[in-house]
């Protein structure tokens, strides 16, 4: 049984802590103790929350995101395979804002931008080779822990590339493993 909750107009007033105003803070306090601890990733996430929809096991607000916004898990959390990318097929945009982790297919000679690392951040991209006979250039901020990964221009392959993101060193340290068919 799924139930839509429209949530009372929000005073734009946040105080000092970055924390929603009383009516707000009681709403979500509500749904927290229905849900568990979401009122610190409710605040954390959104800036302006229109409507929720609750169900027996999920909770959907939907309102504006605020900017860059981050939080920290501990056991498994899931992030959606994203596979639609802006830019063009020569030059697409991995922005991990989007998913960490995400699939790339090859359809040209790929020069990738990435974008909206977190430190720390784990990201995974999974590369399809498409028809194959394609290039992959990668940005010069990402270093590879043993040698530089050379996709194979075979078609139809697979490439699993692991990336953390070091802010500090403002670089990417990625490992990779290709799938080869026999």
């Amino acid at each position: 049984m799924s139930e839509t909750r429209y949530l009372p107009q929000r005073d734009p007033v946040i105080d000092e802590e970055k924390r929603l105003t009383r009516p707000w803070v009681m709403y979500l306090e509500k749904l927290a103790k229905d849900f568990g601890a979401l009122y610190d990733l409710c605040v954390a996430f959104f800036v302006d929350v229109v409507a929720t929809t609750v169900s027996a096991d999920t909770l959907t607000l939907n309102g504006t995101l605020a900017p860059d916004p981050v939080a920290t898990f501990h056991g498994q959390t899931v992030s959606p395979l994203v596979s639609t990318h802006a830019g063009s097929a020569a030059a697409p945009i991995i922005d991990w804002v989007a998913g960490n982790q995400q699939l790339l297919t090859l359809t040209d000679n790929t020069t990738l931008t990435l974008l909206h690392p977190v430190d720390g951040g784990r990201y995974d991209l999974l590369l399809k080779t498409g028809s194959g006979g394609y290039t992959l250039a990668w940005p010069t901020d990402v270093e590879w822990i043993v040698a530089p990964l050379v996709l194979t221009t075979d078609a139809s392959e697979v490439c699993w590339v692991t990336l953390i993101y070091v802010q500090a060193d403002a670089k990417y340290y990625g490992t990779y493993a290709q799938v080869v068919a026999p």
